[in-house]
């Protein structure tokens, strides 16, 4: 503010004096610190340094001057001598509040002699002032230097520290003076050699590219001036001014149906910004320029008639909608194709909710939306819908028997019962999307890593259900559906965990060897179905590293089928009962599965063989039942198990239309 309030002052002496428009300049000069090391960056060894902080700028103009109605009005605080300039003769207060000390130099015309004028002006002293004439021939300028820049500011993150960036700011806030008829005087920013030329860079960002319209809000008149920024874009904004000067600017990507990124006509892409002024905006203005005393909404029985920020926003937007209609329609069809394409190839599960997000006049995406964030708002959209289904579905719960026969709750009905079954759809669908991913993630989990190696038990274990858990605490985390669907649903469930852990069983035995002692990668997964009837089964699953080839015939640890009949045994044994505790019938001998999944090695034939199984028809498995264990038991190699698991979900695949795996 300080730097802006120094050019703003250079412009309008420059606009009180004779200079012609084209001989005008005003130059700002940076003075930076001496080039200092970053000591934290080299000590991590990027070897980076430090922008050297700025210490000083000085703006110099030709312009009328100090003279002694300028010196007279500068000594007065609340002046009024620039008070229809919409100066309130406190701007140079903001100089003293980031920089320790200012000095003016300045030369002028007065009275057809020409006089210097040098002002020191710091809060510890106030002004010193020295006056003399200087030679007719001297050239007429004004420089006004802020010095000693203070690191509360100069350090700041809203501070731009780069040359162009600091152009870049005092455009955008002097920009109304580029805009006005006349133009501006020609302004540089100087640094050690690099010269920014911010009129270039207004043409370079706006050009002709200027339309003006007005608009009334409670009978209150506002101008808008719409521009298209061609380059450092930084997004779509409402720029608010007064008295000339831009005030403050609020963002808009997004508050316009299809404004989503930069738009594009046929000179390339840009940026959208309007700027608002108006007589009132002038009065309201705070004495800081910071901000407006206007309300920002009303509630009052004249809210009609009152000007509120809300209601001169929603103004502004509905003449910037206007004005960009052209380019709002091209992106949102560009955001519904977006849309389509990424249900269709990447989330099926949002086709059921599709129909819902076209009804809604107000919802597009930036064509450009990643994925990921594409899936996340749509997630929302459909928590939304959720939301508002169960809400209408309580609604019509309250309904008097008086309208159950009206036409009017037969549609809201149907309405509500039309939403649920799109939701559940979404949900199946959804669901048979988590299937294909889980099986593209083992298949590839499967084969051999960059190092040449297979991935331990545990890794693979955990694609079928998180060790060391239990139902209740991997709710939706089971994958056992993979080996067959009709172990997705159970009574109870645990993975890697102790019989005496188990609420199915009243072992008190933690230490048997056979279960304590085994390694985590052999632990096994239990699982008690129907344990709510009288009846009940078992099913022992044994999940082995994959082309795993050290297994020993009836060993009691290198034998997966003795180890699985095994853990059947001890569990037969420990009086099988429900989660509840409510007693199974016959538990000690209820019937049971095991399933060792296992790549099918020559050592794991030979234990195969010597329980007496029989081979698949692919060679790739093995199955029987063992009288004496009353079990069934089935070895199926990891390959066998995904090429089932595809073919049972290959006709849902297909009718959502994803890839065939």
């Amino acid at each position: 503010m300080p730097l802006f309030e120094a050019v703003v002052n250079s412009i309008q002496s420059l606009d009180d004096s004779s200079v012609k428009a084209e001989d005008q300049k005003i130059i700002i000069d940076i003075e930076r610190y001496p080039e200092t090391e970053d000591f934290d960056a080299l000590k991590s060894n990027r070897g980076r340094k430090k922008e050297p902080l700025i210490k000083s700028f000085k703006i110099i103009d030709n312009g009328l001057g100090f003279n002694s109605e300028n010196w007279a009005s500068f000594q007065e605080l609340d002046s009024q001598h620039k008070l229809a300039k919409g100066c309130r003769g406190v701007g140079r207060l903001l100089w003293l509040k980031a920089f320790e000390t200012v000095r003016i130099e300045s030369s002028f015309l007065e009275e057809g002699k020409t006089y210097s004028r040098v002002i020191n002006f710091s809060e510890q002293n106030g002004f010193q002032e020295t006056l003399g004439p200087v030679a007719s021939h001297s050239t007429i300028e004004t420089i006004v230097e802020l010095k000693c820049f203070l690191d509360t500011y100069s350090k700041s993150a809203s501070t731009p520290k780069t040359t162009h960036g600091l152009a870049q700011a005092v455009l955008d806030h002097c920009l109304w003076y580029f805009l006005r008829e006349g133009c501006c005087a020609e302004i540089t920013i100087k640094e050690e050699g690099e010269v920014v030329s911010l009129n270039d860079l207004y043409e370079e960002k706006v050009g002709k590219d200027v339309e003006r319209s007005t608009i009334n809000v409670n009978g209150t008149k506002f101008e808008l001036t719409h521009l298209k920024f061609r380059t450092n874009t930084t997004g779509h904004k409402i720029s608010y001014c007064a008295e000339n000067r831009l005030v403050k600017s609020e963002k808009i990507d997004g508050k316009l149906t299809g404004l989503h990124g930069d738009l594009e006509d046929d000179k390339g892409n840009f940026s959208y910004t309007t700027y608002v002024t108006s007589d009132f905006l002038d009065d309201a203005v705070r004495v800081e320029r910071d901000d407006f005393s206007i309300p920002q909404s009303s509630e009052s029985l004249f809210e009609k008639q009152e000007v509120t920020f809300d209601a001169i926003r929603s103004n502004v937007l509905l003449a910037s909608e206007k004005y960009l209609s052209e380019f709002l329609e091209k992106n949102k069809k560009q955001s519904s194709e977006r849309i389509s394409d990424f249900i269709s190839n990447d989330a099926p599960h949002y086709r059921p909710i599709a129909k819902h997000l076209e009804k809604e006049e107000s919802f597009s995406v930036d064509p450009n939306i990643s994925k990921r964030d594409l899936d996340l708002l749509l997630h929302k959209k459909k928590y939304e819908l959720e939301q508002s289904t169960l809400n209408q579905g309580h609604k019509l719960e309250k309904k008097g028997l008086a309208e159950l026969n009206s036409s009017e709750f037969r549609k809201e009905l149907d309405q509500y019962l039309s939403n649920i079954s799109d939701l559940k759809k979404s949900d199946l669908a959804e669901y048979v999307g988590h299937r294909k991913v889980v099986i593209n993630l083992l298949e590839k989990a499967l084969g051999k890593s960059d190092h040449e190696k297979y991935q331990a038990e545990e890794f693979v274990h955990n694609f079928f259900m998180p060790m060391r858990t239990e139902s209740d605490e991997s709710i939706n985390s089971s994958n056992l559906w993979l080996i067959d669907d009709r172990l997705a649903f159970h009574d109870f469930m645990a993975s890697d965990k102790t019989l005496s852990s188990m609420p199915i069983t009243d072992s008190k035995d933690t230490k048997e060897p056979d279960l304590l002692q085994l390694q985590i990668y052999d632990n096994p997964i239990a699982v008690s179905e129907g344990g709510k009837q009288p009846l009940g089964s078992l099913v022992i699953v044994e999940i082995k590293r994959p082309m795993r080839d050290d297994y020993s015939p009836r060993s009691a640890l290198k034998d997966p089928i003795n180890q699985s009949l095994d853990y059947l045994m001890r569990i037969r044994k420990s009086k099988v009962q429900t989660r509840n505790g409510r007693p199974i019938a016959n538990a000690d001998s209820m019937p049971a599965f095991c399933y060792i999944l296992a790549d099918v090695t020559p050592k794991l034939v030979e234990c195969c063989e010597s329980w007496e199984l029989t081979p698949t028809s692919d060679g790739q498995g093995y199955f029987g039942y063992h009288k004496y264990y009353n079990s069934y038991i089935e070895v199926i190699s990891f390959d066998r198990m995904l090429k089932i698991a595809k073919e049972r979900n290959r006709v849902f695949f297909e009718k959502l239309g994803i890839p065939s795996i």
